[in-house]
């Protein structure tokens, strides 16, 4: 049974296992040169946008401040029926970058994030990096896929699994392939019981509701 040398396709790939935490993507925001490069970050870490394509086709029109949504259109699934935009919430890390980019905007510019027309995917690395090595760290692999494989790995902790699937924009086998990581925070909690406590604390406040 130990001579198959296949490996599982279903496990993630090595070099996109990088898994920013809050503390430091707030780091690396702070290093970034201006409110356009800022909200950049914000929408691959706290958006879980695919960088470049999808923030290079983002308008203002996009952006609804009423209902705090974002339309975000997709190259790279447009050819499926029904996959051709989708619908995030302006997270609350959005909001201020957004307003930062929105107060900074030339005055009847379309495109929340002009400097992409002029820019290709390699010419996005090197600011990055240098704010991430600003920040105190070393840059790692796959540097806006992680940021997106991040966000991922966050929002299945919170929401059910076809609204993080609507949100992002893939489906759940790509992403257990591509995105869903093992945290230290999971090891955390694993380890001291937090997860039982809490679990525990609401079971006993369902049975406290029926008994009322």
């Amino acid at each position: 049974p130990f001579k198959s040398k296949r490996i599982p396709t279903s496990l993630p790939k090595g070099k996109q296992k990088a898994f920013i935490k809050l503390e430091l993507a707030n780091l690396i925001l702070d290093k970034l040169p201006n409110a356009q490069w800022k909200l950049l970050f914000a929408l691959a870490r706290w958006g879980g946008v695919r960088v470049p394509s999808e923030p290079a086709r983002l308008k203002w029109s996009d952006i609804d401040w009423e209902t705090n949504r974002i339309t975000i259109h997709s190259p790279k699934t447009e050819h499926f029926e029904g996959h051709e935009k989708r619908v995030i919430p302006i997270f609350p890390e959005l909001m201020r970058p957004l307003q930062d980019a929105w107060d900074a905007a030339e005055e009847g510019e379309p495109m929340v994030l002009p400097f992409l027309q002029h820019v290709t995917g390699a010419a996005l690395r090197k600011p990055l990096m240098k704010a991430i090595q600003d920040a105190g760290e070393t840059p790692w692999e796959k540097l806006w896929v992680a940021l997106r494989a991040t966000r991922d790995t966050e929002l299945r902790e919170t929401f059910p699994v076809h609204v993080v699937e609507a949100w992002l924009g893939h489906e759940d086998r790509v992403a257990k392939r591509n995105y869903t990581q093992i945290t230290d925070e999971h090891f955390r909690v694993a380890a001291t019981g937090e997860n039982k406590a809490a679990q525990k604390a609401a079971q006993q406040g369902r049975a406290t509701n029926a008994q009322g």
